[in-house]
């Protein structure tokens, strides 16, 4: 059985609660519909032929994916982060340019 914790319509999010085998335990699931931030950013990058550098924004970053960035410990390395972007991270890149070398 699941049910619903929280929504939040702006953010795009739901938590879900769901009850495990037998209900002896549970599970939170963290959804985010992230296709329109997807898009934007695509839309940003096929726009943007300017080198990144102060005040410019590098990239958009869904907050449900930020939280599994932080438990894979690549939030707070830098140059983990910005390899993570050129890598599995791209549709939130907002430039078409490297950003890890």
């Amino acid at each position: 059985m699941s049910r619903i914790i929280t929504l939040d319509d702006w953010k795009r999010h739901q938590s879900l609660f769901h009850e495990t085998n037998g209900g002896d335990g549970f599970v939170v699931e963290e959804r985010q519909e992230v296709q329109d931030l997807v898009d934007f950013n695509k839309h940003e990058r096929d726009e943007n032929t300017k080198r990144w550098g102060d005040g410019r924004v590098v990239a958009r970053i869904p907050l449900t994916t930020m939280f599994e960035l932080q438990r894979r410990g690549i939030w707070d390395d830098e140059k983990a982060l910005l390899k993570w972007l050129d890598t599995e991270g791209v549709a939130y890149k907002c430039i078409n340019a490297s950003l890890s070398k």
